[in-house]
């Protein structure tokens, strides 16, 4: 069932520039029965139909400038809170069939790792591939990383970690000591600590003074398969794994296990929020430990689906983002307000509200895809659709002028305006 539900739309602009217009309460798309607990929730779903060039998101980073750049099966996407901008695999600068890794650096260099084609560069329009010609060895990257020396470690499937440092490359893998050459990401640390998850056989640490450490297991539980690094903001280390989630505080690795989180849980990616929660990724939901400690979870109960979740991600907004296995991309405004329930009676067709904006006097109007616009005002509903002279009934943006009049945005019909009681489509390209 889709719950996606936009709130305001802003110009062709950063999403860390989009200025929030108006604050309503989020429409809960979903037919309620007596037993429905849903959490309060209000979510953007981004699909391959919005521009996403796949369903499944591997990685999300925010960059300086308010980006929002994800790894796609298929390539890698650039959202600006409008729009995707995809550079498509298998190009002449991004190799393989996916990318599974974005990093900026401190230069503010966006890096790529591919799955197949090995690493790709971004810097002011220009880009640079790395490859076997290059001199690296690793074609599918799972994690990438900056040493304090300027240096960056690639995690690769086949060949350990890989560093590459004044253009010369090195490799620490299973001769160097690793326990196993399949690597799912790497952590640099500043004190010059370099951490590196392997797949099998633990968790190792090379030390800034050149001495390398194994962790095997924690607290007795033998570690089996790795995910991912973390490091919150207290400095903490965080490790995910396919029996739950770690944390090396003062020293020792610790098992944190809660409502939800447990030995049974896989969890792909670690995440902390401005605010000091911490974000999960699992197989089947995204499960949040907030700072007093309490534990909750989404999934598709709230509107939340895909095969697995991939990677969460803040943006400058204070909104949460979501990447998922299939399912596409999610953002996430948890609500304060009531929300709005559509009987299916009441309102037919498809349950996708794509922009609101507010009337002089009051009305809430609602762009829909499938359904018009709708409108609410003191609790009462009515709607425009192309029976009334609306140019189409899917659309994508909508603007209330300061005089009443009304302009909808659709693919197929371009704009159509209302303006003295009758609706006008202007058409376009």
């Amino acid at each position: 069932m889709d719950m996606t539900c936009t709130l305001i739309r802003g110009n062709n602009i950063p999403i860390k520039r989009i200025n929030v217009l108006l604050v309503i309460a989020f429409l809960l798309i979903v037919i309620y029965n007596d037993s429905c607990q849903s959490q309060n929730l209000s979510f953007n779903h981004y699909s391959v139909e919005d521009g996403l060039p796949g369903a499944t998101v591997n990685d999300l980073v925010l960059d300086s400038q308010g980006y929002l750049w994800m790894g796609v099966w298929g390539g890698v996407a650039r959202f600006d809170g409008m729009e995707f901008k995809v550079f498509k695999n298998g190009s002449e600068y991004l190799g393989g069939t996916a990318v599974l890794s974005v990093f900026e650096d401190s230069r503010k260099r966006l890096w790529f790792g591919t799955f197949g084609g090995g690493v790709s560069c971004l810097e002011d329009d220009n880009w640079v591939k790395f490859g076997s010609e290059e001199g690296f060895s690793g074609k599918i990257i799972n994690g990438i990383a900056e040493d304090t020396e300027g240096g960056f470690w690639f995690a690769t499937q086949q060949s350990g970690a890989i560093r590459l440092h004044d253009e010369k490359w090195s490799t620490v893998s299973v001769e160097q000591g690793l326990p196993f050459p399949h690597t799912t990401d790497v952590l640099c640390l500043n004190n010059g600590d370099v951490w590196i998850a392997c797949y099998r056989g633990g968790i190792v640490r090379l030390a800034a003074d050149g001495s390398m450490d194994t962790v095997s297991e924690i607290e007795g539980r033998k570690l089996d398969r790795q995910y991912c690094l973390y490091q919150d903001n207290d400095g903490d280390l965080w490790l995910g794994t396919n029996k739950g989630v770690a944390r090396l505080s003062h020293g020792q690795w610790v098992w944190v296990e809660g409502s939800g989180m447990g030995p049974e849980i896989r969890v792909n990616d670690i995440f902390q929020d401005r605010q000091g929660n911490y974000w999960f990724s699992t197989t089947e939901k995204v499960l949040k430990l907030d700072v007093e400690g309490n534990w909750s979870s989404i999934d598709n109960s709230n509107g939340l689906f895909g095969r697995r979740i991939q990677v969460v991600r803040e943006d400058f907004e204070g909104n949460i983002w979501i990447g998922t296995n299939t399912g596409g991309l999610f953002k996430l405004r948890p609500s304060p307000f009531f929300g709005y329930t559509f009987i299916k009676e009441e309102t037919p067709g498809r349950n996708t509200v794509k922009d609101i904006s507010e009337l002089p006097d009051g009305t809430l109007v609602f762009a829909t895809k499938g359904m018009g616009l709708r409108l609410l005002r003191e609790g009462r509903w009515s709607n425009y659709t192309t029976s009334d002279g609306l140019g189409s009934d899917n659309l994508i943006s909508l603007l209330c002028a300061s005089d009443g009049r009304i302009w909808a945005g659709s693919q197929s019909a371009g704009v159509s305006l209302f303006s003295d009681g009758k609706w006008e489509v202007l058409g376009g390209d």
